[in-house]
């Protein structure tokens, strides 16, 4: 299976604990047992993958590889405990498959995150405070309220990220692909965008005081209510398409 799909099949987080994987896997069993769903070819499939999943994931040592091989290795905590495990117990691997991961609340602060596949993952209040992002692919992330200041985002793929109220103070998006990405009330105070690419995102609310944005893409960009006091827009394209001088 691919990374991730272990705790997908089980619909369990990867820091779920072992109660709760054994209860995941028991109601999924039951559901999908061949004697519940008399030829039924799909339910029988799932019925395989569900016990797959949790023959790994209920083996202290076959989980611990399967998360060491995926991008995972925890420090701190073990199997029986992971899902009382603080976020920060575990560490992530430069060029990880995170696609489609819930890192809700997850403390990656100074993480390297070089290179990471990030779609569509959930960081809702994730704190990647100094985390090294540098060429992750962010598509589709839920980032809502993530604190990423200080962050390297150099050339990042945000397309249609959600960074509604996100803290990207000083972070660094120089080359970043923003299309269309929400970014309401986002804190960007002395952040770096130039040559960043910001077609239709929402700026709405957003403090860009002192944020360098020379040469960037805001062709149909909300900007109502943004602050860009001290703003370097040097030729930067404005969301009328005319170019700032």
């Amino acid at each position: 299976m691919a990374k991730s799909d272990l705790y997908k099949v089980l619909g369990v987080a990867w820091k779920a604990s072992a109660t709760d994987i054994k209860k995941a896997y028991r109601k999924l069993a039951r559901e999908n047992h061949p004697d519940q769903n008399p030829g039924d070819a799909a339910a029988e499939e799932r019925f395989k993958q569900v016990s797959a999943a949790y023959d790994t994931l209920s083996d202290p040592e076959k989980r611990k590889q399967y998360d060491s091989d995926n991008g995972f290795s925890r420090r701190g905590g073990d199997s029986e405990r992971g899902g009382d495990a603080p976020p920060h117990g575990y560490t992530i691997k430069a060029g990880a498959n995170l696609r489609n991961a819930i890192l809700s609340g997850a403390n990656l602060k100074g993480a390297d995150l070089r290179d990471a596949n990030l779609t569509g993952a959930n960081l809702i209040d994730a704190n990647l405070t100094d985390a090294n992002l540098r060429g992750a692919n962010l598509t589709g992330a839920t980032l809502t309220r993530a604190n990423l200041a200080g962050a390297n985002l150099t050339a990042w793929k945000l397309n249609r990220a959600n960074l509604r109220g996100a803290n990207l103070r000083g972070a660094n998006l120089r080359g970043a692909k923003l299309i269309r990405a929400n970014l309401r009330n986002a804190i960007l105070i002395d952040a770096m965008l130039s040559h960043a690419n910001l077609l239709n995102a929402t700026l709405a609310g957003a403090n860009l005081r002192n944020a360098t944005l020379a040469g960037a893409n805001l062709r149909g960009a909300i900007l109502s209510g943004a602050t860009l006091g001290g703003a370097n827009l040097t030729g930067a394209t404005m969301p009328d398409g005319s170019i700032h001088e």
